[in-house]
């Protein structure tokens, strides 16, 4: 057995975290849950994601589908203790989190300003769809998800 040969990634490495990173953090949000005694606790995180002038919020199903009397606190990482509260939505989630592990909701347009006032949303424009290996877009809504009721 050949022994592993190694790479010099330090070209990548700087140019992903020069490039890479801003660009990720910019659109991605901290998930919290709400732990005994009301303290928000990390739980996930989600991208977020425009399609024309909607905004969504797209995570793993383990992440949003949350039993919380709060709702879903998202933190739009800016400085001190904001969170965001996404409550009585109706959440996409897939069928058998077995298979797929992905939800998505539709934000409302309130939320969808005040996180519009810190982060930045990911384009459909941006997203590889033509790509066989991303297969969430290649697959009809109806085959990939069921829709519930989010009761907070």
């Amino acid at each position: 057995m050949m022994a592993p040969r190694m790479v010099d990634a330090r070209e990548f490495r700087q140019r992903f975290e020069s490039l890479g990173f801003p660009y990720l953090l910019d659109r991605t949000v901290g998930i919290f849950t709400v732990v005994e005694g009301g303290v928000p606790r990390p739980w996930g995180s989600a991208v977020l994601l425009r399609i024309a002038d909607a905004g969504f919020l797209v995570s793993a199903r383990h992440v949003l589908n949350v039993e919380s009397d709060v709702g879903i606190l998202i933190a739009p990482n800016v400085s001190g203790p904001v969170f965001v509260v996404l409550h009585g939505v109706e959440l996409a989630l897939t069928a058998d989190e077995q298979i797929e592990d992905l939800a998505f909701v539709r934000l409302p347009a309130e939320i969808d300003r005040t996180i519009s006032e810190h982060k930045k949303f990911v384009r459909l424009a941006e997203v590889a769809i033509d790509d066989p290996n991303f297969q969430y877009l290649r697959i009809r809504y109806g085959e990939l998800a069921t829709a519930r009721r989010a009761e907070f």
